[in-house]
């Protein structure tokens, strides 16, 4: 029997290089990740899965990937990935494919179906959902039965209000959106890729971006610009009614 709310981690943007001392943007990004789940597993430790919304490397390294599959297990918990731009969609199945941390298409918890959408284009920044993903989107609308849909994807599908960014989102977010507005049963859209905490709505629906667990991206700039905030995480909480309950949790620092 399933318990209420389902309570859920969306951790996004790792950028995972090789060399588990790399930085990037002055981050040691196998740190900062170590220090995010160590909060989690501090201050949630009542979560029923995690997702992970995309960028989980930054280099596509093979070695990236078997090192994050081992770093994710200490969740002890389903751990649902995705790609994103920086990340090469075969090499993220072939790695991530133990009993818990795998990269599923959709899975289903209770009353609600998490639904992922790949819209990461091979060698290209921005997102783009093509043929084969609204396919899968109608063909797992149509075969559940779940009363209400989470739907998950790396970029964005809407402007946020900073140009060099918005230039990188899912170019064709508009498609999805107004498939989104002809279901009733999807309640809210999380994504990753902008290094920031995002809540917007559309259609009364939430559209929830997340903060890194590395770096930060300073909001409403013209040109990439880093913000000082410390790395973060998203706590999501799926009641039995179709609601649900949100928030951002940060790290108290940035990781020295």
């Amino acid at each position: 029997m399933t318990r209420y709310p389902i309570r859920l981690l969306q951790l996004t943007d790792l950028h995972l290089l090789d060399d588990p001392a790399g930085e990037v943007q002055g981050v040691v990004t196998q740190q900062a990740l170590e220090a995010v789940i160590d909060h989690g597993l501090r201050h949630h430790p009542d979560t029923d899965l995690v997702l992970v919304t995309g960028d989980l490397v930054h280099d596509a390294g093979a070695q990236a990937y078997r090192r994050l599959r081992a770093t994710l297990e200490r969740f002890q918990r389903p751990v649902y990935c995705l790609p994103g731009n920086h990340d090469r969609a075969s090499l993220l199945r072939r790695h991530l494919n133990s009993e818990r941390v795998r990269a599923p298409g959709a899975a289903r918890h209770g009353n609600w179906l998490i639904l992922f959408l790949d819209s990461h284009v091979e060698g290209r920044v921005h997102g783009h959902l093509d043929g084969r993903q609204f396919d899968h989107l109608g063909r797992m609308l149509r075969a559940s039965g779940a009363p209400y849909v989470l739907l998950c994807l790396h970029h964005p599908p809407v402007d946020l209000g900073s140009s060099w960014l918005d230039a990188s989102r899912v170019d064709n977010g508009e498609t999805l959106l107004s498939l989104v507005h002809m279901e009733p049963r999807i309640r809210a859209l999380a994504f990753g890729h902008v290094h920031q905490a995002v809540h917007r709505l559309f259609d009364g629906r939430p559209l929830l971006g997340t903060p890194a667990t590395c770096f930060q991206f300073l909001p409403g700039t013209e040109h990439c610009a880093l913000d000082a905030r410390p790395p973060g995480y998203r706590w999501i909480h799926l009641h039995e009614d179709g609601t649900l309950a949100t928030g951002i949790e940060r790290l108290p620092a940035r990781p020295a």
